[in-house]
């Protein structure tokens, strides 16, 4: 399963952040656009790592030219070595208009011409084909050596594109890499909700369902087994104990199969949320649940943080054999270069003799222990773990 983190957009940070993250074994850092630029976090990041995927997620597109993306995109692509990945979102028409002003009209086909436009800007840098690009939204048709790049080993970035609505939905699947899902942190409390479709999700291992709500909105969230199309979903306290129901962990018995756990109330879910997991409430202590782990850890947890009741779908993701390097390739993941088999100035187990390391124990490039030493530091949580995970024979 591919996991991702969320990198700080403190720019004093960021480097040490992401090379921290990639010693802990994240797949992935993204850069989120909220009251700072999701670029730059990402440009101190390639410093510091050296195979962890680095995406926005998301940058608005809309707030931007086709040619301002493409430039951003590729001198990141080449800085980072080919572990770009331009994330994009199209965002609502009242910050489109009102605090960036730019225009807004049609987003599924503006976005459909957009991400085309920056294609076309690409293929003329890395192809050397003629910039001739004439839609309705954005024209670009003049391109001099002057301001061509030349840095176009890694090619363009891969392009993921954010889509909630079934129009922006088809953009994804017809021009970008994939599709970011935004899925819900819970569901509206007290309003009933229809299951319209189950849908595969390639950035999670657990399928999604797509629920509409009594007041018309749509949402994504996490699919949980025996859940079908037209099952009928709700939110909130006191609320039956049935598969697909999100209620607080104090109105959940003993024992019950339950995902999407939150680690404090409001903070959304993050416990079991890939596929075929689940965790179950041990007991109560006090004001708090005791949730035990598959790992065997056993936590507490406030009981008013929220939970959703069953195990999550795809139980078989895990039997899934990849078979052969060429579809791990097209998975989106690079082949790793082992560290012995580096030159010593690039690796500490470089160099040597044969398959030797060195004479050291395993380290990570930057010489942090590989393993048995442990990289959790968080003594503001230490209190909460009543029993911790079983060690690996």
């Amino acid at each position: 399963m591919k996991v991702d983190a969320v990198l700080t957009s403190d720019l004093d940070m960021a480097g040490a952040e992401a090379q921290e993250l990639e010693e802990m074994g994240y797949d992935g850092l993204k850069s989120i656009e909220t009251g700072h630029d999701p670029f730059f976090p990402l440009l101190l990041a390639t410093q510091t790592t050296r195979k962890i995927d680095l995406t926005t997620g998301i940058a608005v597109a809309f707030a931007r030219s086709p040619m301002t993306l493409a430039n951003v995109g590729h001198d990141l692509n080449a800085a980072s070595k080919g572990r770009f990945c331009l994330g994009l979102g199209s965002q609502i028409r009242p910050h489109i208009t009102k605090r960036y002003s730019m225009p807004w009209s049609s987003p599924a086909a503006r976005m459909r011409e957009l991400i085309l436009a920056m294609r076309a800007i690409w293929a003329c840098w890395h192809q050397g084909e003629p910039l001739e690009f004439l839609g309705k939204f954005y024209t670009h048709t003049l391109m001099t050596p002057f301001f061509t790049p030349t840095n176009i080993e890694f090619g363009p970035p891969k392009v993921y594109l954010a889509a909630v609505g079934p129009m922006m939905a088809e953009v994804a699947g017809e021009v970008a890499r994939s599709q970011l899902m935004e899925i819900a942190k819970q569901k509206k409390d007290d309003l009933n909700a229809v299951v319209e479709r189950i849908e595969y999700d390639p950035n999670r291992s657990c399928y999604i369902m797509l629920v509409k709500f009594e007041d018309g909105q749509n949402s994504y969230y996490l699919a949980p087994q025996k859940i079908n199309v037209g099952d009928k979903i709700v939110n909130g306290s006191n609320k039956e104990i049935k598969v697909g129901n999100s209620m607080p962990l104090k109105d959940i018995p003993v024992g019950v199969d339950i995902h999407n756990v939150e680690l404090q109330p409001g903070s959304g879910g993050k416990i079991a949320r890939s596929a075929g997991t689940s965790v179950s409430i041990s007991g109560i202590d006090g004001n708090y649940s005791l949730i035990k782990m598959t790992s065997g850890e056993v936590r507490k947890i406030d009981s008013s943080a929220m939970a959703t009741i069953g195990v999550l779908s795809n139980p078989d993701q895990k039997n899934i054999k990849i078979g052969k390097a060429g579809r791990s390739r097209w998975m989106g993941r690079r082949p790793h270069t082992r560290g012995v088999v580096m030159n010593p100035v690039d690796h500490p187990h470089g160099g040597g003799e044969g398959k030797t390391s060195g004479g050291r124990s395993p380290v990570s490039p930057w010489g942090q222990s590989a393993k048995g030493l442990k990289t959790r530091n968080n003594k503001l949580t230490n209190k909460f773990i009543i029993l911790r995970r079983k060690k690996r024979k």
